[in-house]
């Protein structure tokens, strides 16, 4: 089993390896990430006024550790690439860890490891060395949570475990769901270390959001919490209907678990962990440019879930040791077919990538020279273009229409840049040159005052001003 996900793994993340260092944009969130970097390395605010074109709604310590890094590689985007690639290392290898110190033996928590590798290739491949926190994150906060089991709720490991888990926060503040699971869990079994856990993770997040708002001003908080997105019920409902076969094997997992393994110890605190992932995915995925990373949380869940299936199957009440085993294959049976049946696409899509890769990092780069030669300012739908040239990050089709929309700004305020052809070219990814973000009003002022002069295969159209 352990040879056979290293092949699929091997197959699959060749590509997301191989992409580390092209300057070919992986998904629009980059060049959002990268121009906050850039900003801490240029002294600049980190998060902009409220009442801004460009919003900042992230906790401010990815940014720190990608600037860091991009002071020394010199490059924001590229930094984000190897910080994101070497966390979802982490989060695997922590993974194991957990289910080593749940109980599990060494094979079980190499065996779903390397499953929750291989699963992530399939599920979200642009999410492997994506310029994006969510995988450090969740390694920073599993991390915390190995500390917590280790500590066995008491002495200095308990109080540095909720730290970390706190830490985890203020690198992406969607990442709830394993700490309340964990309080849940401490106050059915342990009522003292509940109230311990509760008033040190409080006490830790006033802290920092204290010092961050003395550090970056009163826009910090209002960037934090007043970030509006529009959120829609019928859009849960597509996600569910997107991601539920994808998801299915390691759903299957947790509902087995939640039924199969015993009701007490670390098994409730998983069983926590995994129905208030569901929960809170369906919940966040109804937001307006959720990503499948809404869903991370239950992964995350259901591989330690799964651990702990593998390691118990011989405690469910079979009645010989022959029905134990059968059911261990059939949970390791599951892993491979979830795995097997996306192998040929994975296969068609490799040949694809590494026989265009060269076309692809050649167009772009004609494209970033293309932006670099237009003097004046850009608008860029894919910001990492806009990064890369050397543009400054000014409005952005996404997060402005969200303020648009909430009424923080009004519309007039983008289109009289756009009327007054401020912007000397405007990048958007539809060949067509409107943008699926902006509302018809704006693309049609667009339309009206620009007209294309560069159409790519990789990039969409480039915009400039009428004469």
């Amino acid at each position: 089993m352990i040879v056979l996900f290293s092949a699929i793994i091997a197959l699959c993340y060749s590509q997301p390896v191989a992409r580390l260092t092209d300057k070919v944009p992986i998904d629009l969130n980059e060049g959002w990430n990268a121009f906050h970097s850039n900003r801490l390395l240029k002294g600049e605010p980190l998060y902009p006024p409220y009442n801004a074109l460009t919003s900042n709604n992230y906790p401010p310590l990815s940014f720190y550790l990608n600037a860091g890094l991009a002071a020394l590689l010199g490059d924001d985007l590229i930094a984000g690439r190897l910080v994101s690639f070497l966390s979802l290392l982490a989060v695997a290898a922590m993974l194991g860890a957990c289910i080593a110190e749940m109980g599990g033996r060494g094979a079980e928590a190499m065996v779903m490891s390397l499953f929750f590798l291989a699963f992530i290739a399939m599920f979200a491949k642009h999410y492997i060395g994506m310029a994006d926190p969510q995988w450090l994150a969740h390694a920073v906060q599993l991390s915390g949570l190995y500390l917590l089991l280790k500590s066995r709720n008491r002495g200095s490991l308990f109080y540095l475990a909720i730290f970390i888990m706190v830490v985890s926060g203020f690198i992406k503040q969607n990442l709830i769901v394993l700490p309340l699971a964990v309080f849940l869990w401490l106050f059915v079994s342990d009522r003292a270390a509940s109230v311990r856990f509760l008033v040190t993770g409080l006490s830790a997040v006033c802290v920092f959001l204290f010092a961050f708002t003395m550090i970056h001003g009163l826009d910090f908080l209002r960037g934090l919490f007043l970030d509006y997105r529009e959120w829609h019920l019928g859009a849960v409902a597509k996600a569910i209907d997107r991601q539920f076969n994808k998801l299915l094997a390691v759903l299957m997992f947790g509902v087995a678990g939640s039924v199969l393994l015993p009701q007490t110890g670390t098994f409730v605190l998983l069983q926590f962990y995994f129905v208030l992932a569901c929960l809170w995915g369906a919940f966040i995925s109804g937001g307006s440019g959720v990503d499948v990373n809404a869903l991370f949380d239950i992964i995350v869940a259901s591989i330690m879930i799964g651990g702990m299936l593998l390691r118990h199957a011989d405690l469910m009440e079979c009645r010989t040791q022959l029905q134990a085993g059968r059911f261990s294959m059939f949970l390791l049976a599951v892993l491979v077919v979830a795995l097997a049946v996306s192998v040929p696409y994975e296969i068609v899509k490799a040949r694809e990538f590494w026989k265009t890769r060269e076309l692809a990092r050649a167009s772009v780069a004609e494209d970033i020279r293309y932006l670099s030669d237009i003097h004046g300012p850009a608008m860029c739908e894919s910001l990492a273009l806009c990064y890369w040239s050397g543009k400054k990050f000014e409005a952005n089709d996404f997060m402005t229409r969200e303020k648009i929309r909430a009424g923080v700004i009004e519309r007039r305020k983008l289109l009289d840049l756009i009327e007054s052809r401020y912007f000397s070219v405007i990048q958007i990814n539809h060949d067509s040159g409107k943008s699926k973000r902006f509302d018809e009003v704006v693309n049609r002022s667009i339309d009206a005052n620009y007209h294309i002069d560069r159409q790519t295969r990789y990039s969409g159209v480039f915009l400039v001003p009428n004469e």
